[in-house]
């Protein structure tokens, strides 16, 4: 793990080395790994697609959610309004402004209780 974190000293690499063939090994395949550029650029451009990726998903999670509480609410004022609901009632449990709720309900066509 001293290793992993690069906490090792070159003589503690060595050691390790001389202890056990499975360490020198990996040292061996580390060191050729850092030498070589191009599949060095290759495990970094791999990364970089990871995160790419990973940022990818949570923003469609995240556009996700907000449409959905988008059509949630909308579907509530619909209901709410032809309930003949009055129109400062549907703003406090919606939070929605009576402007936006006022053209929501023109958009819609749906009837609005003042």
């Amino acid at each position: 793990m001293s290793y992993l974190a690069g906490k090792l000293n070159d003589q503690e690499r060595k050691d390790l080395a001389a202890e056990d063939p499975a360490f020198a090994k990996a040292f061996a395949a580390a060191d050729e790994f850092l030498l070589d550029r191009s599949q060095r650029m290759r495990y970094v451009n791999r990364q970089m697609e990871i995160l790419d990726y990973n940022t990818n998903i949570a923003a469609a999670k995240e556009e996700g959610k907000a449409e959905g509480i988008q059509e949630t609410e909308s579907r509530m004022v619909s209901e709410m309004l032809n309930m003949n609901s009055d129109i400062d009632y549907v703003s406090k449990v919606t939070k929605w402004t009576k402007e936006r709720i006022l053209a929501f309900a023109r958009e819609h066509n749906l009837p609005v209780k003042q």
